[in-house]
């Protein structure tokens, strides 16, 4: 990996610098919690200190610095931006800068300032709850699960999706069911028709008829092996009654293999519409737009998509959103790359007559982790004001071929520009060589300190990997990692459960049943928040 000021090369036991600016100094902050040891014992720094590293002018300098956590701390990464010498996961820096570059020229060049700075973290502690509830509720299984406030009663409900596990394309959906939260982490089983399903990739929210109640679009590829041969997504309607499966206001879609999809008012009739992102294929129908009309009835348009994505059959996405990033009263188009196809993910900006064209178009950088890995795809989108400045960012998730997670994070500057800044926001915990993706992230505040921190759903806890990207305040995030916590059956429910809300509390909450019969549920939970240690 490289920036303008540095060549970074990292190794299992150390990160190894060497800085090619003329005459420098290094200014090294530590906050409570630590201190850092260097090898020479000649730049130690103490907890709570800033210490000044002069490096002489036209002399070598080379030294190896140790980030070191006292006892209840942990050390989560170096601080990492172009101006940050050491970078990366492993605690350990090696500094290493040849005369040559050390010396002063001609025209006094001044000295370059450049930073350590180890993030250090107290933990906090995680605890199980056993038995949360349980009760006798016919379904055929438990794969996705979607949290949300679904009566607005201020705490979160879930859905939860089947899948069918067969080794052959099924002839017929499987049954999950609707959760209503009684206010205690206890539910009651939703009336009316089920959430219908064969693969489910993605529940969406919204009120798709305008009469104040919450809705559901379930996003279904079907039976995920060859001969992919698709099937039906699911509208559910929320009726006095119950829900009811209104699925035949949609026109029929048996074949697409629908691998994400997005909500918003396309038209801008005031009434909320569908991006349906389907795959590409022989066989498949490619994406499109269901149009509302209002009630809840759907008509198909493809139209108002890019050319791009109408006429290239390699140009598709598996994760979009619909969401107005511009804040001019239009929603925009944002689809994530499909690394393999394209390494660029893009912004297509919703226009006044409703349309996405390919000449009204943000190209977005690159994600650094696919420089790295490769054969990477954008698997997850995400929206949210990062930094506090009352915009909206974009956070992308990813994995390459062998599954190894990666995040993007895009800060909105105004004026339809993006920049990355994940290696200054988040540093080297964004991908991971070894750490198996996330499904998603959610935002909310983990460690009850006021602010909303970035919060990973659905992955292995196996090995080193983040349980959130706690928020400092300023809009950057150290990584809290499983490798902090001695609770492995917290560090699961925290993995594979999904969050759910009552007020500014949550649970992470893992269902789970032996029969068709009946569902139990398990909670993880933050006993005592983790505290970030800010330097002064």
């Amino acid at each position: 990996m490289q920036n303008n000021t540095t060549n970074i090369r990292i190794s299992m036991m150390f990160t190894a610098l060497a800085v090619t600016m003329q005459g420098c100094k290094i200014m090294q902050t530590v906050s409570s919690g630590g201190s850092i040891i260097s090898s020479s014992g000649e730049h130690d720094c103490d907890e709570a200190q800033v210490c000044e590293v002069d490096i002489p002018n036209g002399e070598r300098f080379t030294d190896t610095f140790v980030a070191v956590p006292n006892n209840g701390y942990a050390f989560a990464g170096w601080r990492g931006s172009e101006s940050y010498l050491c970078a990366g996961i492993s605690p350990t820096c090696v500094v290493d800068i040849p005369a040559s570059v050390t010396a002063y020229d001609a025209t006094g060049f001044m000295t370059a300032e450049f930073y350590h700075q180890p993030e250090l973290v107290h933990a906090g502690t995680l605890g199980v709850e056993w038995g949360v509830w349980s009760g006798e509720v016919q379904h055929d299984g438990i794969f996705l699960l979607f949290a949300a406030d679904f009566d607005s009663d201020g705490d979160d409900d879930v859905l939860i999706a089947a899948n069918h596990s067969s080794e052959e394309p099924p002839a017929e959906a499987s049954d999950g069911v609707i959760l209503i939260n009684n206010g205690d982490y206890s539910f009651t089983v939703a009336a009316g028709d089920r959430p219908s399903s064969v693969h489910p990739r993605e529940a969406l929210m919204a009120d798709f008829n305008g009469d104040g109640e919450n809705d559901f679009f379930i996003a279904d590829h079907g039976f995920d092996a060859d001969p992919f041969p698709g099937w039906s997504n699911q509208l559910l309607l929320w009726t006095s009654e119950g829900y009811e499966d209104i699925s035949d206001r949609m026109p029929a879609d048996t074949s697409g293999f629908t691998h994400n999809a997005a909500v918003g008012d396309v038209d801008g009739d005031g009434d909320v519409d569908i991006l349906v992102a389907n795959t590409k294929g022989d066989f498949i129908e490619g994406p499109y737009l269901l149009l509302n009309d209002g009630a809840a009835r759907f008509t198909t348009d493809t139209d108002r998509l890019p050319n791009r994505v109408r006429a290239d059959d390699n140009y598709y996405a598996w994760a979009v959103d619909l969401v107005d990033l511009d804040d001019d009263g239009h929603v925009d188009l944002l689809m994530g790359s499909f690394g393999d196809r394209t390494s660029e993910s893009f912004i297509y900006w919703g226009t006044e007559d409703g349309e996405f064209r390919d000449d009204v178009v943000t190209e977005l950088e690159t994600p650094e982790f696919f420089h790295v890995f490769g054969n990477y795809q954008v698997i997850s989108t995400a929206v949210h004001d990062l930094n506090g400045d009352g915009l909206l960012d974009v956070v992308l998730g990813g994995y390459d071929g062998d599954l190894r997670r990666g995040m993007q994070l895009l800060i909105n500057g105004g004026d339809r520009i993006f920049r990355d800044e994940t290696r200054q926001r988040v540093g080297h915990s964004a991908w991971s060589q070894t750490e198996l993706w996330h499904t998603e992230v959610v935002f909310l505040d983990f460690n009850g300190d006021g602010t909303q921190d970035i919060v990973p759903q659905r992955y292995n806890p196996n090995g080193d990997n983040v349980l959130a990207w706690l928020n400092d305040g300023t809009g950057h995030y150290v990584a809290l990692k499983s490798t902090f916590f001695l609770e492995s059956e917290a560090l699961w429910r925290f993995a594979w459960g999904v969050k759910i809300r009552e007020g500014f509390q949550f649970k992470s909450v893992e269902f789970f049943s032996d029969d068709t019969a009946t569902i139990n549920a398990n909670a993880a939970g933050v006993l005592s928040g983790a505290v970030i240690t800010l330097a002064e």
